[in-house]
């Protein structure tokens, strides 16, 4: 079974965030974005299942639906993605149809639970940051430069680099990287 469900602030009742799970996913707090945590930090939180759902296609598409309506009447939601993405690399864990290795999905977990990267990481990471970027034809001094100028996560960058999807929101960018 999945369901989609509210984060609430302890403090004031405002719903600050819109999920999908199934399981005990809305009372986890691992794999969560940073407004996530510092909402909670501040305010505390409560979790509701809202709707529950025989498909995950159908609780992905509440989900949007949830979002896009509570955006409306003016709540500030922290969710990061109009929703429906799941595990996709907008946001989250999914080793669904990839091969890696033990070691490489727990580092990645690793990282999204927000310990601490190591300098040479950090270094090499801010290196790549640098780096030119061809976006749909147009060459950008740096990924930085290109994410401002697409509205592209600059964390999406490197996947739409490697990946080139051909379906979903990010279908419509062509990226290469430019040595």
């Amino acid at each position: 079974m999945f369901y989609t469900y509210a984060h609430i602030t302890s403090d004031t009742n405002r719903i600050f965030y819109i999920g999908k799970g199934s399981g005990n996913r809305l009372l986890r707090k691992d794999a969560r974005n940073k407004h996530w945590h510092n909402t909670v930090l501040k305010h505390g939180y409560k979790a509701n299942k809202l709707a529950t759902w025989k498909t995950e296609k159908e609780a992905f598409e509440h989900e949007k639906l949830l979002i896009s309506c509570f955006k409306d009447m003016g709540y500030k939601l922290v969710n990061q993605s109009a929703g429906g993405d799941g595990n996709g690399p907008q946001g989250g864990l999914s080793f669904k149809g990839k091969k890696h290795t033990k070691e490489s999905i727990e580092k990645c977990r690793m990282i999204h639970k927000g310990i601490a990267k190591s300098k040479e990481h950090n270094l090499k990471n801010s290196e790549a940051h640098k780096k030119k970027v061809k976006v749909n034809g147009i060459i950008y001094p740096s990924w930085s430069d290109a994410s401002k100028s697409t509205g592209i996560p600059i964390g999406s960058i490197r996947y739409l680099i490697k990946c080139k999807p051909t379906t979903g929101k990010w279908a419509k960018f062509i990226l290469e990287s430019v040595l």
